[in-house]
């Protein structure tokens, strides 16, 4: 470890092709205690390699020792295998305050050299980094939400935690988004004109039930929303599926309560039907898939017309505030946005374990739900 507490990477035994690029992506507010491989996303905290670059020598990664830190396998998608060594991908300045950096994530993955990110990266050989577009260092660190979406399902993040909440992909601590690819051996930042102002506590992953698996060194391959964010499937539910639990926690990001709350009704409706219908026929279409018996679905279907006719018209039509219609009673709106977030996961899960490929499909399954439960 230098005194300059600049992080290290190394890839071993690894062809670099021309069409690939790696990229970095730092997620502030988020550590892990070791490494952490999620689907191809490699995660390593500037933490966790400090602590375990302390615990072994990292010269050598073929020892036992090695093996038993098991800080070596981290997942990249040629051929699974990204080394920690000698390499230095990140000798830039942000890395080396050891404040800034210290509760800090860095997520490593690969991309195609498409067009798209050719033009994003020719522009960064044209200007300095901070002439680039917001847009386009988004569009990059926006590679990263399927694995925020993850951690905040993994560590079971509500609208009462909105605190732990990591920070965007690729936003700091000190208000500027950006991301680094490796450019001839050398990292080379890429940082957005815009600043933004987020203060947050962050949280750590509990890893204490990872998948101890030998070709896996991550997340356990039977977790319910690793399937659906990372599975292989890609027909037109899954594909709903995933889109919907990431609105689900975008809505955890909004300053609005009222904005979150519109926003997880409309959701119901996506969720429902490819095509706009109203929320009284987007309810009927999901509370099959949320309801034990019809002593639930009655009771569920009340709740949700009174956020409905109640809730939604006001704030809408209105201009009614959350509060004014709670009273004030803050811990009211927190109870009833955990609880239309929770029904909405609900639905996605047992929707997606289905394993309806289509909304055909998945009506003729909703069918089958309601004459089990009984309603007409």
């Amino acid at each position: 470890m230098t005194v300059d507490y600049i992080l290290k990477f190394c890839i071993k035994k690894r062809k670099l092709y021309m069409n690939r690029k790696i990229f970095i992506v730092p997620i502030a507010n988020l550590t892990a205690e070791k490494p952490l491989l999620i689907s191809n996303f490699s995660l390593i905290s500037f933490k966790s390699y400090h602590d375990l670059n302390v615990q072994i020598d990292v010269s050598d990664f073929l020892t036992e020792e090695h093996k038993k830190y098991k800080i070596g396998y981290l997942s990249l998608v040629e051929d699974k295998k990204f080394y920690l060594r000698d390499f230095p991908l990140l000798d830039l300045d942000l890395f080396r305050d050891h404040k800034n950096a210290i509760n800090t994530t860095f997520c490593i993955f690969e991309l195609n050299e498409d067009n798209l990110i050719k033009n994003i990266l020719d522009k960064t050989y044209k200007y300095e980094s901070s002439d680039i577009n917001d847009l386009d260092v988004s569009n990059i660190c926006n590679k990263v939400n399927p694995v925020l979406d993850f951690i905040i399902f993994y560590s079971g993040i509500g609208f009462n935690d909105r605190l732990q909440l990591p920070l965007m992909p690729g936003l700091t601590n000190d208000g500027f988004r950006r991301f680094y690819y490796i450019n001839n051996k050398e990292a080379k930042q890429v940082m957005s004109d815009n600043i933004y102002h987020i203060p947050q506590k962050g949280i750590g992953i509990n890893l204490d039930d990872l998948d101890d698996n030998e070709d896996n060194y991550g997340i356990s391959y039977n977790n319910i929303y690793y399937n659906i964010i990372f599975g292989n499937r890609y027909d037109e539910i899954a594909s709903l599926c995933r889109n919907i639990l990431h609105k689900i926690n975008e809505v955890l990001y909004m300053p609005s309560l009222e904005a979150s709350f519109i926003f997880l009704m409309s959701a119901f409706e996506t969720l429902a039907s490819k095509d706009y219908i109203n929320f009284q026929k987007a309810k009927s279409k999901i509370l099959p898939f949320i309801s034990r018996d019809i002593s639930e679905y009655n009771k569920l279907s009340d709740f949700f017309r009174k956020m409905s006719k109640e809730y939604r018209t006001e704030v809408i039509h209105n201009g009614k505030t959350l509060f004014e219609l709670h009273e004030g009673k803050s811990e009211d709106i927190i109870k009833e946005l955990n609880k239309i977030r929770g029904l909405l996961i609900k639905a996605v899960v047992n929707i997606y374990e289905s394993k309806c490929d289509t909304y055909d499909d998945l009506n003729v399954y909703r069918e089958n739900l309601k004459n089990t439960l009984g309603i007409n």
